[in-house]
């Protein structure tokens, strides 16, 4: 770790210590009062899961599994989850309570923050499963408070919290399993569901078609999705419109479909402009199980290491990952022998021996731009990786 890796992390540990102290007192502050009443014969469980979309595509499976399990035992399941892949659940999940929580406003809106935690406290649930790994201190732990009834989860939560913060959140948990590092999230995942006894093979789910009113090209096409979570996780976009063309050159019949975010659509909209009429961009104008039904029709998938590549995995399509290196084997790329996924990712990367950082990079990057180790990813590698999964 260079001088400016150790001062980043000397601040983000500052940084947490303050904000571990202030929640801290609110959240505890705020409770005061709230009614924990848990029926007499009252069998509920809440499983807490508020990661991003491509986290819950990953964690799918197992959830699903979870819930089935849990269900057959007579429990009733309260999933605890994000708001931003909130119609997700609603259409992969029966028979479960939702409570929406938005990230955003979690953190940052005190009422908002203080409502939730409250209403958290009142539904007065048996168990709390927490299979988010590594644990947040400022949304899983405090979902998990506020819920106050004995919690599953795993002794692993991010470097920057301060030894304060580890200790006094393991207080909230009966049941701590133990870390598992270097490995991917699946493994992680089968892990969670064997420790609360959930036992038989985790197999890809059969995804519904939605029959969502939307308007499908009427060729074959393949989707490129070039937006990222982190501008320093993203590709160049002009790379991504090379290897476009090159696809579409290589393919006549073929049509290429843009996709990502509402705060992505005014750069991906100048790509389908740059690539001309076989192309189209949709970005911004999809619901997520709109989205989710696009990847399912096409014929291959290429993007970052986002939402779109493990919206392939979970719905059996080819596609293709430029990775980083900040939290490589975490989310991608894919162990075949050890996940339910429908189709395994293939990733391209840039080998460094910086990788495992956590983004704190040891790098000078300036904002807005990619990391080294994206950013020297070149567009021959990719199409190299690209050319062998494509059809003659």
């Amino acid at each position: 770790m260079n001088a400016r890796q150790r001062y980043r992390a000397l601040v983000g540990r500052t940084k947490r210590l303050v904000e571990f102290c202030i929640y801290w007192l609110f959240d505890n502050t705020v409770l005061v009062g709230a009614r924990y009443q848990p029926e007499s014969n009252g069998h509920s469980v809440a499983v807490v899961f508020t990661k991003l979309i491509g986290d819950y595509f990953i964690w799918l499976p197992y959830g699903l599994a979870l819930s089935k399990h849990l269900r057959s035992q007579g429990f009733q399941v309260v999933f605890v989850c994000n708001t931003q892949w909130q119609e997700l659940v609603q259409h992969h999940y029966t028979d479960v309570a939702l409570v929406p929580i938005d990230r955003n406003r979690f953190t940052k809106a005190p009422a908002y923050r203080a409502r939730t935690l409250r209403e958290l406290r009142t539904l007065s649930v048996q168990e709390v499963l927490n299979p988010c790994y590594p644990r947040d201190g400022l949304i899983e732990d405090a979902i998990v408070r506020a819920l106050g009834s004995t919690a599953t989860g795993f002794d692993a939560v991010f470097n920057d919290r301060p030894w304060i913060d580890r200790a006094v959140s393991r207080r909230l948990y009966g049941h701590l399993l133990p870390p598992l590092p270097d490995v991917h999230q699946a493994i992680r995942h089968t892990a969670f569901l064997d420790a609360v006894s959930v036992g038989g093979p985790v197999v890809a789910p059969l995804l519904r078609n939605i029959n969502a009113p939307i308007d499908e090209p009427l060729c074959d096409y393949f989707v490129v999705s070039p937006g990222a979570s982190h501008a320093m996780k993203t590709w160049p976009a002009e790379r991504f419109v090379e290897i476009a063309r090159r696809v579409l050159q290589t393919h006549p019949g073929w049509h290429c479909l843009l996709i990502g975010a509402p705060a992505e659509h005014a750069w991906i909209d100048q790509m389908q402009e740059t690539l001309g009429s076989r192309a189209s961009s949709v970005a911004g104008r999809l619901t997520l199980l709109q989205m989710m039904e696009r990847v399912r029709g096409a014929r291959l998938v290429i993007g970052n290491d986002s939402a779109a590549a493990h919206i392939a995995a979970a719905c059996g399509v080819p596609s293709l990952a430029v990775c980083d290196g900040a939290e490589f084997g975490r989310c991608q790329p894919y162990d075949p022998a050890h996940n339910a996924a429908a189709a395994v990712p293939v990733t391209v990367i840039h080998p460094m021996d910086c990788f495992g950082c956590n983004w704190n990079c040891r790098y000078h990057v300036p904002r807005g731009k990619p990391a080294p180790c994206v950013d020297l990813i070149t567009t021959e590698s990719v199409w190299t990786q690209l050319s062998a999964m494509l059809p003659p």
